[in-house]
């Protein structure tokens, strides 16, 4: 194992480090190292980590770089602890946020179906790009793949389908509905109703949120094969609008088979 010291010192002059480290060339490790733990004293002043703390740098002439942050945190473990504990308080806040999200969402009046749904859910989404995405193909394929080109409000290929949010990064209130028959249309009450065809590859059709990976329904009850899917959606221009004040947009989603 290299010794903290070490790894400290073997970062410099790295060709990515925009010139942070490469100024310790000509040094001895010795120099270097009194440097670092100068460096850190400093660090641990401003009570922030080593990628928020530009007056620690300064303070010691150094310029700031990525590269000699990532090495200074080998001989700085105080530093270290200021960085987990903001992302322990980042992660709480961001659980707290999805939590009363979820909440609100539950609390909206439910939709009453004119006919017994075979299974249905809701709950809350994170999307981006636009995008609320269901899909069935291969996570990283489909990250990979990017979101798809939809004009309106939703589109679809085999094996993923995707609807249009007003925020390019935002959580919205998703309830789903999946029947074994054309439902009835329904239109009283929502901004936008759109029925498009869909082709289930895999037999397993599930929104997915982008970042903490919930699925949302099991939306193919017929497994592989051709279906309608029609998307309901209201307060996408207050969700535009005021983002800020907490306004959620929510969709309803009915799937169900053509042909069966």
């Amino acid at each position: 194992m290299v010794p903290v010291g070490r790894r400290f010192c073997t970062a410099r002059g790295t060709e990515w480090d925009q010139g942070g480290i490469a100024g310790f060339d000509g040094m001895t490790d010795e120099q270097v190292l009194v440097y670092g733990r100068h460096l850190c004293a400093e660090v641990v002043k401003t009570g922030q980590d080593v990628y928020h703390s530009a007056p620690a740098y300064e303070a010691v002439g150094l310029p700031y770089s990525v590269s000699l942050a990532q090495a200074l945190e080998a001989i700085c473990p105080q530093a270290v602890g200021f960085r987990e504990a903001g992302e322990e308080r980042e992660r709480l806040a961001e659980e707290r946020e999805r939590e009363e999200l979820e909440r609100r969402c539950v609390a909206y009046p439910p939709h009453r179906p004119r006919i017994r749904p075979v299974r249905r859910a809701r709950g809350t989404v994170e999307t981006d790009y636009h995008a609320l995405v269901a899909h069935e193909e291969d996570e990283l394929e489909l990250i990979e793949a990017g979101p798809l080109r939809v004009e309106g409000l939703v589109g679809a290929e085999p094996g993923l389908l995707q609807i249009t949010v007003a925020e390019e990064l935002s959580t919205v209130c998703v309830a789903v509905e999946v029947y074994d028959r054309r439902p009835p249309l329904e239109r009283r009450g929502w901004d936008q109703v759109r029925e498009i065809p869909y082709r289930s590859t895999r037999g397993r059709l599930e929104f997915v949120d982008f970042y903490g990976g919930k699925r949302l329904g099991d939306l193919t009850v017929g497994g592989k094969g051709r279906y309608r899917v029609r998307v309901h959606v209201r307060g996408s221009e207050d969700a535009a609008e005021q983002w800020d004040m907490g306004a959620v947009e929510r969709f309803l989603v009915m799937v169900y088979p053509v042909d069966r």
